[in-house]
């Protein structure tokens, strides 16, 4: 398992003082750009699920335990170890108690949901399960991070950790499809595999389209996509789109950069360059299938010095040079 980040120690540390060992588990739960959370009324911030592993446990129990107590999870899928977060801190009870706390992070899919089964002090404590946006959790946490509740003894270093994970969770397992805002209103269907194998997100042609023999047209998907800044979405043709319709990608495949989405020209949009190769006219219909896209990573060289910002939407990257 890796580490998100360096140890996080808390200020006025007794580094003289003995210290005692604590391992807590958390669960990663995402939908989207959405993730679930702890939110506290008390001190008005974002945790992730989880909590300290018993003596009797092992990390999976307490995990399925604590998950099933704080949000309802009956039954859960760990999909995979996220990373591990050490902390030198204090206990959270001003008996001087100093904590080598080792936290560990699990991306899990919940199957089951029912009620949350909250103790008492976390009752006290006005603690909620809730889903928020990854960005708006991170920020919230930045603006009451050093308030009056987050400086006690033993509260310092906790959303520091959390702000770690989230931060790490945001720039490497998120990605989703969105419909642009000029075609809210038309019913377009996100991107969806067929099969649980298929490596392809499917995209379908957002409005009604006729080619003539030789044209070349950018045609609309109504869709945008968010996803780790180290992948690009790759567009290729699907195969019925030549043999059917003797059509195919212009371009052959298309590369979707991270930084496209919500870029100011057109918000990232994906349109995709169609070429009839036919000698008849060719004819689109709204929510055929045109294309697929599959997510993947990329690697850059060692003395790699890109630095440029995109200015546009489609072919921008051209220009900023």
């Amino acid at each position: 398992m890796r580490k998100i980040t360096h140890q996080i120690i808390e200020e006025e540390m007794n580094f003289s003082k003995e210290r005692k060992q604590r391992t807590t588990v958390r669960g990663i739960i995402l939908d989207k750009n959405k993730i679930l959370m702890l939110y506290s009324e008390m001190f008005n911030d974002y945790t992730l699920p989880g909590g300290g592993k018993k003596s009797d446990e092992n990390e999976m129990m307490a995990l399925k335990r604590e998950l099933e107590e704080e949000v309802g999870a009956t039954k859960i899928e760990v999909i995979k170890h996220f990373g591990y977060v050490e902390e030198l801190r204090y206990g959270l009870n001003n008996n001087g108690n100093i904590y080598e706390q080792t936290s560990l992070y699990y991306i899990c899919k919940m199957i089951e949901k029912g009620e949350p089964k909250l103790i008492e002090r976390e009752q006290a404590q006005g603690i909620k399960p809730v889903w928020v946006d990854i960005q708006e959790a991170i920020s919230h946490n930045e603006s009451v991070m050093f308030d009056h509740n987050h400086q006690q003894q033993g509260l310092k270093t906790v959303l520091q950790r959390e702000n770690a994970v989230l931060k790490m969770v945001l720039e490497q397992e998120v990605r989703y499809f969105k419909v642009v805002e000029a075609y809210k209103e038309k019913q377009i269907n996100i991107p969806q595999r067929q099969t649980s194998h298929s490596a392809g997100y499917d995209f379908e042609i957002a409005e009604d389209v006729s080619l003539n023999p030789g044209d070349i047209k950018l045609v609309p998907t109504g869709i945008k996509a968010f996803f780790p800044k180290h992948e690009a979405l790759f567009i290729y043709p699907r195969s019925s789109l030549a043999l059917k319709k003797k059509v195919m990608m212009a371009n052959n495949v298309g590369v979707v950069d991270s930084d496209y989405y919500d870029n100011p020209n057109n918000e990232g949009h994906i349109f995709i360059p169609l070429y009839n190769f036919s000698n008849e006219k060719v004819e689109i219909k709204k929510g055929e299938r045109i294309a697929q896209g599959i997510f993947q990573r990329y690697e850059t060289v060692n003395d790699d010095t890109a630095n440029g910002k995109r200015i546009g939407g489609f072919g921008s990257s051209d220009k900023n040079k």
